[in-house]
């Protein structure tokens, strides 16, 4: 018998991913020969492959035990620890590799990987750079490389590493992918979708790809294409959920012919198993305002399917609420909560169930459930506020100072501009160039208008790069000025001496209302701090008579059905900045004009 040739056998095996043949292989070797270290490594790395880490890693331990001086065995013993999540462990035996052998390129980038996924990038940086020197055919290095840089805040490097990387390595497809990722990202739309395309070309067709690549071409404003590579992906994967709420979203967006969930619908009809196709289709057809469908789509889903997901549970109650039916919609909430004690989103669609049904006091207490676990929710701080103001409790206004906490501030112009309204009118031009949507977005609050992808401050344009700075220093010099409450969840951390450079946007977009356009009531569920910058108002919105196109706050969902009017409001001004609470509640009133209403509206990360 030649136990070198099985093993090379079993070895090849693994790598073309015939996990199956490798394990009777493995059974077929005779008992005497299996502890073997050659056979003991073969079995453990196995193992490691069918997601067994605990029983590889215990084999491992013994092969290093046996033979520390073994640098596969101390890097297969680093990437099980790395893969049951001990990350120091395995970094030490990952290293111990590395001295044993330095230049091994799979510990080179393991150990990259995993100083990667630690956030220390600049440690990452330098082993991906000598990887890359040593063996600049290897893909991987380029892409572990660039993903470095990138996060490392370096998106230019990141960009030359890549294409270097493409130079170095054509065919491989993952490295194209990478550098359309990091093209859409410098905003560079159309040269991103080439990217995806050569990678698509070279054989990599992953949901991300026909995702990425598709909002990549709506970005551009090119929402027919967008539509078609969609459409692309989903024939090769049709149950995969995030395409098909893009593809409605684009389909909405675009106000293309045709149903835009009729792909949802057969993919979920043909596979009813599916809980995340039926969620994200009932969730679309709640935004689409069509009950009817929603209550033939629970009809679809069986039973036994639905029970196991609590998205899934939450809607079919949520479904009864708005038929009216709040008896057996508040039966549903108590059977789900029973079921997921501890969901966060169970206890809040609940908690908004009670303040609607009337049972206030209850309400309360599930989003303090919530807080206790996360203080800083912002949802349930927002609905929370809600009841202690139904209650007439005194936490609410130390929840909501509706005075202290919004703070209403003009906007320097930056310098090279001849007053106010030539900066503002150059910047709403530019603005208006980047709404491609013929309709408002399905899935956020605006009415009446269109919105901008959430990635603003990306775009190279150099007076959003100006916009950018301004707003950084009016917003430093403002939060430097805030009160420092322990435990408050607005005003808790200590913001002393802050500079622009401690300011970091989550998100940032650019919103244009049209006649009778307006914002539904809503709060920032990711953000801490939130804001609005008025660019652009139709006349009647700057006259001190009525209140449209204001912005209101205080008022709750509408949804909701409880008689809370606005706290306050505020008309704005071509130039004015408005922050609040993410958690505040805000919308606009609708207004009747043929001139734009244009925004723009981030929000801002906590400080320290």
């Amino acid at each position: 018998m030649d136990l070198n040739a099985i093993l090379s056998q079993g070895f090849e095996l693994l790598k073309q991913g015939e996990l199956e043949r490798c394990a009777r292989l493995c059974q077929s070797i005779p008992v005497r020969y299996r502890n073997k270290s050659g056979v003991l490594f073969l079995q453990a790395r196995l193992l490691e492959r069918q997601n067994q880490p605990i029983e590889a890693r215990k084999i491992m331990e013994r092969l290093v035990a046996a033979s520390p001086a073994n640098p596969q065995f101390q890097l297969s013993l680093g990437r099980v620890l790395k893969a049951e999540g001990s990350p120091d462990s395995a970094e030490d035996h990952i290293r111990q590799a590395l001295r044993l052998e330095p230049n091994l390129a799979e510990a080179q980038y393991l150990l990259g990987r995993l100083l990667l996924s630690s956030a220390r990038e600049e440690e990452a940086v330098v082993i991906a750079q000598q990887l890359v020197q040593g063996v600049p055919s290897f893909a991987e290095g380029w892409e572990l490389l660039a993903a470095a840089q990138q996060r490392g805040g370096h998106l230019g490097a990141a960009l030359d590493t890549c294409r270097k990387g493409c130079e170095q390595c054509p065919r491989h497809p993952r490295l194209r992918y990478a550098l359309g990722q990091l093209l859409r990202e410098n905003c560079d739309f159309e040269l991103a979708v080439s990217a995806y395309q050569e990678a698509e070309q070279l054989g990599l067709k992953i949901p991300e790809l026909y995702q990425n690549c598709a909002e990549a071409l709506g970005d551009s404003g090119n929402q027919s294409k967008a539509l078609a590579v969609i459409s692309r992906g989903l024939a090769l994967h049709p149950q995969n959920a995030l395409l098909h709420r893009l593809c409605a979203r684009l389909h909405f967006e675009a106000k293309a012919n045709g149903d835009p969930v009729q792909k949802i619908w057969e993919s979920a009809l043909a596979d009813k198993t599916n809980t995340e196709l039926w969620q994200t289709l009932i969730e679309l057809l709640d935004r689409l305002g069509r009950a009817n469908d929603v209550e033939a789509a629970l009809d679809e889903i069986p039973t036994t399917a639905e029970d196991s997901s609590p998205g899934l549970c939450i809607l079919r109650a949520k479904h009864l609420s708005q038929s009216g039916r709040m008896d057996e919609a508040l039966a549903r909430f108590e059977a789900v909560l029973r079921r997921y004690p501890d969901d966060s989103n169970v206890l809040l669609s609940f908690a908004m169930a009670l303040l609607e049904a009337g049972d206030v006091e209850r309400a309360i207490k599930m989003c303090d459930s919530i807080l206790s676990r996360n203080p800083y929710d912002q949802l349930a701080l927002a609905y929370l506020g809600v009841g202690l103001r139904l209650m007439r409790d005194s936490r609410e206004a130390w929840l909501f100072d509706y005075e202290r906490m919004i703070s209403v501030l003009e906007v320097p112009v930056p310098a090279g501009y001849d007053g106010r309204r030539q900066f503002y009118t150059a910047l709403s031009e530019t603005l208006t160039r980047m709404h491609h949507a013929k309709s408002h977005p399905l899935e956020q609050t605006v009415r009446g208008g269109t919105q901008t992808n959430g990635f603003l401050f990306r775009h190279p344009d150099p007076i959003l790069a100006q916009l950018e700075k301004q707003l950084k220093t009016v917003i430093a010099d403002t939060v430097s000025r805030f009160p420092e409450i322990p435990k408050h969840p607005f005003w808790r951390t200590p913001r002393a001496h802050v500079t622009p450079e401690d300011i970091r946007f989550s998100g940032a977009w650019s919103v244009r209302l049209m006649a009778q356009g307006f914002h539904t009531n809503h709060v920032h569920p990711t953000g801490w701090l939130s804001a609005v910058l008025y660019v652009a108002l139709p006349t009647l919105v700057s006259d001190e008579t009525g209140a449209g196109g204001c912005i209101q706050f205080g008022e709750p969902l509408r949804e909701l059905w409880l008689d809370l009017p606005p706290k306050r409001l505020i008309r704005p001004e071509v130039g004015t900045l408005v922050l609040f609470p993410s958690y505040m509640w805000h919308g606009t009133i609708p207004f009747d004009s043929d001139e734009s209403r244009i925004t723009v509206a981030f929000d801002v990360l906590p400080i320290g």
